[in-house]
């Protein structure tokens, strides 16, 4: 074992370098003497009884590494798009929480005025043995989950569903797919994707990048407006009408436009300014 000073130095190292968004590697090796080779020889290949039996025994500590993985400069913009529109942003890794807390940061998930980090960013160990309302209150405010496994990215899909959240889910790994799979909309990353990721999701991004689902929402988003700007425009235009027409029927009255004349009204009133609205940027 290690003395405490040796402790407190590699607890320091760790986090210093978490806080920096590295993902921190502890690099060791165990001595081997001949009977502990003749026993690793007697496991006859199986993988876990062999990890079991060198992990079992003093492990000697070289170093702690750490390791970047620098986002894209297209996500940070995206993240910030993402907030301006109203769309939350949750990130769930595997990662030890000092370090998903600094990347969460770095990418603005996090905000300085969020105050107590502990309060919007947690370990998942903090789901196991909750129940249904305890969980649904962690993830309200929980937008950084650490230490992630499987099953917990399902729970926290689940219960932001229970919530009335409209959960899209990105994942590339076989982990994911049940994640991919319980949202309402599965995101895979179409290079660095599994396949069973892709099969399991409802969209592949062809360029696995981030920014993309943020232009696809916008895009979406603009359709949708353009087609509420045409129903809209539809209903006030023919109401009118469709009034006048029941009132003169109503009253026992002569129609006051005949078929050909409403069709010609109509493809004047219509035939320019719906598709003006229906291609409005």
């Amino acid at each position: 074992g290690f003395a405490a000073q040796e402790t407190a130095w590699f607890e320091a190292e760790n986090s210093a370098l978490a806080s920096k968004a590295y993902r921190v590697l502890c690099v060791g090796a165990r001595p081997l003497t001949a009977r502990h080779v003749e026993e690793l020889k007697a496991c006859n290949g199986n993988g876990s009884e062999i990890l079991e039996k060198l992990v079992s025994g003093g492990l000697v500590l070289f170093a702690l590494v750490g390791l970047m993985d620098p986002p894209r400069a297209s996500v940070r913009q995206a993240i910030a798009t993402c907030h301006n529109a109203g769309i939350r942003v949750a990130m769930v890794t595997g990662d030890q929480r000092a370090t998903a807390v600094a990347i969460a940061k770095d990418l603005g998930i996090l905000h300085p005025d969020d105050g107590d980090v502990s309060w919007v960013a947690s370990e998942c160990a903090a789901l196991k043995g909750a129940g249904k309302e305890q969980i649904d209150n962690l993830c309200a405010h929980v937008r950084v989950w650490s230490r992630a496994q499987p099953a917990d990215k399902v729970t926290i899909v689940e219960s932001l569903q229970r919530q009335g959240h409209v959960v899209a889910m990105t994942g590339d790994g076989t982990n994911d797919a049940g994640a991919l799979k319980r949202a309402n909309i599965g995101v895979a990353m179409g290079i660095a994707g599994t396949d069973v990721a892709k099969g399991a999701s409802d969209v592949i991004l062809l360029d696995d990048c981030f920014a993309t689902i943020v232009d696809a929402i916008a895009e979406g988003r603009r359709i949708f407006e353009n087609i509420q700007r045409m129903a809209t425009y539809l209903l006030c235009g023919n109401v009118y009408d469709v009034i006048g027409v029941m009132l003169a029927m109503t009253l026992g009255w002569a129609i006051p436009l005949e078929e050909t004349q409403l069709f010609k009204a109509q493809f004047l009133t219509h035939w320019f300014y719906p598709w003006v609205m229906i291609y409005q940027g």
